[in-house]
């Protein structure tokens, strides 16, 4: 028969049965595999919406006949696009390493706003009545439709992330960027202890703009410790005359 279903992202979508193939269920009686596993739990759990990438396409079609034949309510699928690399594939752990680790971006200093506003605009086509980038979850939350994702794989853009990242870490005041980077500073060994808070929160006011990330910081300011640079030098005032550092 034609397995159909109208997929919450990509809209109506039809396979063949027949082309499918069989489908193995089970290594034996006590050890089940992924096709019925996933079924008996999404069943079990009365699952309304079923929301995960489009590599899985296929295993939908092969197991919406499974939900029917246990009895169990189908639930709605959708299928969102994958991230790419700029090759044109897939991003993955096993090919790209930890630019597909979400924890390489918490150890950098990404801000989680950051990366949440990021990850809305690579596969959501904003409302053509906002002409917003930045976007909290609450301002995003209402706009939201499973409609408006993209049906195409987002490609990642390390330069855009760094785009938002700086954004919001300008967002804040000079003393919440010093108390976020001050792990990346005690790993750096900076001697923080050579100078009054308020002088740090000069040198960090004085580099805040630029910043793209939080372990910047301490490469950034290093040359404020080094022993044949002192500070009083007329550069180092320079830096640290500017106004509002609090």
């Amino acid at each position: 028969k034609k397995v159909k279903f109208a997929d919450l992202v990509r809209g109506e979508v039809e396979f063949d049965a027949a082309l499918l193939g069989d489908i193995v269920i089970a290594k034996n009686l006590e050890l089940p595999l992924y096709h019925f596993a996933v079924v008996i739990d999404d069943g079990e759990m009365r699952m309304s919406h079923v929301i995960r990438g489009d590599d899985h396409l296929h295993n939908t079609a092969k197991q919406i006949p499974m939900f029917e034949a246990l009895g169990y309510p189908v639930p709605a699928f959708g299928h969102a696009p994958l991230i790419f690399s700029h090759d044109r594939e897939k991003l993955s752990k096993r090919k790209h390493g930890e630019i597909a680790n979400i924890a390489k971006y918490q150890n950098e200093g990404y801000l989680p706003e950051a990366l949440s506003n990021y990850l809305i605009h690579m596969s959501w086509t904003i409302p053509s009545n906002s002409e917003k980038e930045i976007f909290t979850i609450d301002e995003a939350a209402p706009l939201f439709e499973l409609s408006r994702i993209s049906k195409n794989p987002a490609v990642y853009d390390i330069d855009k992330l760094n785009w938002f990242n700086n954004h919001y870490i300008k967002e804040k005041s000079t003393t919440e960027v010093y108390k976020l980077s001050k792990p990346y500073l005690i790993k750096a060994e900076l001697p923080l202890q050579q100078y009054p808070e308020d002088t740090i929160l000069k040198m960090i006011n004085a580099i805040k703009a630029g910043l793209n990330k939080l372990d910047e910081v301490p490469g950034l300011i290093k040359f404020f410790f080094d022993e044949n640079m002192p500070i009083d030098t007329d550069e180092n005032k320079a830096a640290l005359s500017t106004e509002n550092a609090k």
